[in-house]
């Protein structure tokens, strides 16, 4: 069992789902949570380096910041460049991704359930603007953040009920800090039409989900959703931030490099399972995106990771990261 991010609900992992769908048993280990009175988790949080771009929604509050290095957030649409020690926070249900900018970069995660938030909160879901820059990001109440952020971390790290009290201490300054000095002034329920673009969006990704191995084409899915190509290209292009080719190079690739790490197939036949015309067509979206190509990117999991940090899926640090450590223990407040 774990606790699915969506619904805050205990879920089984379906083993029939391909390997690269299932869920991760490293972020698994990596996971800490903090269980509400209700049984229902109030957040979870995990170290990790950010991989490849991948577009997801999820009902939670996602808190993130950087601990070293620099990370490029896609967020409703909307792409910015967030640095060290920079904070954003990203609402539920806005379509985000998150892909490292620099080799070694690291984040501290949070995921607020919206558990957290009741009675506040007994209905629609409270909407917050949190994002730190290079002018704020030293501002008193992002220390106060990022300090509670790491309190929380480093407390569920050691579980025992009187560091869970601690942690969950952190966890109401967080939340009060959210309302006190972030929240957006109309926190109303989801408008129809953004409900009905949210169901648009999920069924953009489905549908590529599960057929990007196959010749798919933006006129295809138009056909498939019975909507005009030219006004699916620019809702695509808004909503995400990219256009619907270079969403469809990026699954591939991210296929193609799960093959990669993890099968002996050939390069061509890992250009065709992954939705390429041919090896030709895998080598140059491989070198556009990567600088590498894939045999050479193949050659190079054997030794050195240098030439291969962009081209990973998130890397799961949990609590053996010295640096990470180091950084999360300077974000918390001196003791008196």
């Amino acid at each position: 069992f774990y606790y699915d991010p969506d619904t805050g609900e205990k879920a089984v992992v379906n083993t029939e789902i391909p390997m690269l769908y299932q869920t991760n048993p490293e972020k698994d280990r990596a996971k800490l949570q903090l269980i509400g009175p209700s049984g229902k988790p109030l957040l979870e949080t995990y170290l990790y380096e950010p991989g490849f771009l991948r577009f997801n929604w999820h009902s939670s509050y996602e808190l993130l910041t950087v601990l070293h290095g620099s990370a490029q957030i896609y967020q409703d649409g909307r792409a910015c460049l967030i640095a060290e020690d920079d904070l954003i926070l990203i609402n539920p249900q806005e379509g985000h991704a998150t892909l490292a900018a620099e080799p070694d970069t690291a984040i501290l995660l949070l995921h607020i359930f919206p558990e957290a938030f009741r009675p506040l909160a007994a209905e629609n879901p409270l909407l917050f603007s949190c994002r730190s820059r290079e002018d704020t990001r030293f501002q008193p109440v992002f220390s106060q953040l990022r300090g509670c952020m790491g309190m929380i971390y480093g407390q569920l790290s050691r579980p025992d009920e009187a560091r869970r009290l601690i942690a969950h201490g952190a966890l109401e300054i967080i939340t009060g800090l959210l309302i006190s000095h972030f929240q957006c002034p109309e926190a109303v329920s989801e408008t129809a039409s953004g409900k009905q673009n949210l169901k648009k969006l999920r069924e953009i990704l489905n549908y590529t989900d599960r057929h990007f191995t196959e010749a798919v084409s933006l006129s295809a899915l138009a056909a498939h959703l019975n909507m005009n190509a030219s006004y699916l290209s620019a809702f695509i292009h808004s909503h995400l931030g990219i256009t619907y080719s270079e969403l469809l190079a990026r699954k591939r690739l991210q296929h193609a490099v799960h093959l990669l790490n993890n099968t002996d197939q050939s390069v061509a036949s890992i250009a065709v399972a992954s939705g390429f015309a041919d090896s030709r067509s895998l080598n140059a979206t491989f070198r556009k995106y990567f600088d590498i190509t894939p045999g050479r990117y193949r050659k190079s999991l054997e030794g050195s990771d240098n030439v291969r940090w962009k081209a990973q899926f998130p890397r799961y640090l949990g609590s053996s990261s010295p640096a990470a450590v180091r950084k999360l223990a300077a974000y918390l407040p001196p003791l008196p």
